[in-house]
């Protein structure tokens, strides 16, 4: 098992940090936890992406090849991701 913690908002959006663009790009970056300090995950509630829920929460993990494109084709909002 795997917990994240997600609650710590960085000064940096998460196209200032890593290979994001467009309306993805404006997001905040959070930090968590004392573990994985040099990888990222993306968590979102967005079900038109095709990625796996995580159990039965309500949250997926992955997609942002797809969410980046959707996003910037008006598809979905960069507040869904």
């Amino acid at each position: 098992a795997r917990g994240v913690i997600i609650d710590h908002p960085t000064a940096f959006t998460i196209g200032e940090m890593g290979a994001v663009y467009g309306v993805l790009g404006n997001n905040m970056l959070y930090r968590g936890g004392d573990k994985g300090k040099d990888s990222a995950m993306m968590l979102h509630s967005c079900d038109k992406l095709g990625s796996d829920m995580i159990g039965t929460s309500g949250i997926y993990e992955g997609g942002l090849e797809v969410a980046m494109n959707a996003a910037d084709n008006g598809e979905i909002s960069g507040d869904d991701v």
